[in-house]
Formats: structure tokens, sequence, C-alpha cells
């Protein structure tokens, strides 16, 4: 890990912000969590972990045992949206996976 990322950390913890995975890979992810807990964030969520991350069910329980909330972009389970991958199974399944109170929905399209 280098010395910016836990300057960006503490500015988080300092701001009481949340740090958000975005599109970085699972085990980047991991490794950015176990930092963050170090330095005292306890506010982390995770975008989209079935979308552009690939994750799996395993990393994502992981993160939420590290604390972190599981997003899932409702967009990408909408039959007329643009973004749309997967039915609502698919949905049901991740959150039964990391658990109803880690999961929050979002629209992942801005405003």
């Amino acid at each position: 890990m280098v010395d910016e990322v836990y300057a960006i950390l503490e500015s988080i913890k300092a701001h009481d912000a949340i740090l958000a995975s975005l599109h970085i890979a699972p085990r980047e992810i991991t490794a950015v969590f176990e930092a963050a807990r170090k330095v005292g964030v306890d506010r982390m969520l995770v975008n989209h972990p079935n979308f552009v991350i690939e994750a799996i069910f395993d990393e994502a329980r992981g993160w939420v045992e590290r604390g972190a909330y599981i997003e899932h972009s409702l967009c990408m389970y909408d039959e007329e949206s643009s973004f749309y991958n997967w039915d609502l199974g698919t949905l049901v399944d991740w959150i039964e996976s990391v658990g109803v109170g880690r999961s929050t929905l979002g629209s992942d399209l801005g405003r």
C-alpha cells in the first residue's frame, strides 16, 4: 500500500466520510478496506460487486465482515434499463448472501 492511500484514508476518517470501492479489483478492495480499518475508517461501501469488478459471494461476505455495506444498482435489474444485465433473482441471491442489513439499493445513474 502506498503512502498516499493512507493519507486519503486519514482524510476520510477525519471527515467521517464513506470510503467507496468504485471499480477496483476484489483483492484491491480487500487490501484497502483492511488498511481503512487499521486507521479507524468504519464507513465503507462496495459498489455493485457483481458488475465490472465481478466479485463472488465469499469476497463480498468478507467485506461485510470488515464492516462494509454492499450496494446493488437497481438499473442493472430493470428490464427497461439500457444497463439491464440480470433478472431480479440474481439481486435476491446477492442480498441473501451478504445479508439484508448490509445491503443498500441505489440507481448508479447519477441524478
